[in-house]
């Protein structure tokens, strides 16, 4: 067993898009340079799961996505950090999605797609995910 236990996380998985530092939006077709632009999986399970991850636990998160680019996206991401993902395919549904323009202070406004996780439900969560686990 992996030092932190074996712990299954159920719930929001969402790919987050980052850009910084973001002073003002552009106005109409302008543009503005950005030091960093950068994806991640977020969420309360996803992101977490990722964190647990990196701790030595064994985890494996529960969630829904999207047959779209980002959810493949946050599966590898899943699994590339050492977390097992479970993550229920909803069709003509797209990946939850959050974009965070952040703000030189650190303050960080969003625009989120519910997507996914909005059809989430108790059908999703296999029994195995349940069973010999820790942490649930």
């Amino acid at each position: 067993m992996r030092p932190g236990g074996k712990i299954t996380l159920i719930g929001i998985c969402v790919i987050d898009i980052l850009g910084r530092p973001v002073e003002e939006l552009p106005k109409g077709q302008g543009s503005h340079p950005l030091d960093e632009i950068k994806a991640t999986v977020a969420g309360t399970a996803g992101g977490t799961s990722i964190d647990l991850a990196r701790l030595g636990a064994d985890v494996t998160v529960v969630g829904a996505r999207g047959d779209d680019l980002l959810g493949q996206m946050m599966e590898e991401t899943l699994r590339q950090e050492g977390v097992t993902p479970l993550l229920s395919l909803k069709e003509d549904v797209q990946t939850s999605a959050t974009i965070l323009p952040i703000h030189p202070d650190g303050s960080r406004p969003a625009w989120h797609v519910r997507g996914a996780n909005r059809e989430l439900g108790p059908e999703d969560v296999p029994a195995d995910a349940l069973r010999n686990r820790d942490v649930v």
